[in-house]
């Protein structure tokens, strides 16, 4: 359309970041899913067996330490609010963004470059992790011949 002030090219760019917040939102919802199913694997075994409390307990602490940095998990929203974390930063840029057709500013763009540095500093925990707490949950399961977790794909869990 001749007679717009938003060119094609605006409104692609700002389809695009959309889209990268949108599905930034997807794969952090899914790593706190595998956080929290994790968790609780973690918490039915230390309560099943005892001596396992070394290698859960380890496993427990850093998956929370991590998921403290991805969502708020202190504050009821009500007295007390807590500071943004991961997942309310993407949210915001996304509510910016989304709402309008036209081309993101330059500081809503390096706002988004910051939130995707952020976002692989946290797959980079969530993979030290499953080197080490995780790893060696595996093992004790394995050892004790208990069942592993099992999680939906990625894609059943967008479908859920």
């Amino acid at each position: 359309d001749t007679s717009s002030l938003v060119t094609a090219e605006e409104r692609k760019l700002n389809h695009k970041v959309a889209r990268e917040l949108y599905d930034m939102t997807e794969q952090l919802a899914y790593m706190v899913y595998e956080i929290d199913e994790t968790i609780k694997l973690a918490e039915k075994v230390q309560k099943e067996k005892p001596d396992s409390k070394k290698v859960t307990q380890a496993a427990i602490d850093a998956l929370n330490d991590l998921k403290k940095d991805l969502v708020v998990t202190t504050g009821d929203n009500y007295v007390g609010r807590a500071e943004n974390e991961l997942r309310e930063n993407i949210l915001d840029l996304y509510a910016k963004v989304a709402n309008r057709y036209d081309a993101p500013t330059q500081a809503e763009l390096d706002n988004l470059a910051v939130l995707k540095a952020e976002m692989q500093e946290a797959w980079n925990g969530m993979h030290a992790i499953h080197e080490k707490q995780i790893k060696s949950l595996n093992q004790y399961l394995d050892k004790n011949q208990m069942e592993k977790l099992k999680l939906m794909s990625f894609e059943d869990f967008k479908k859920s």
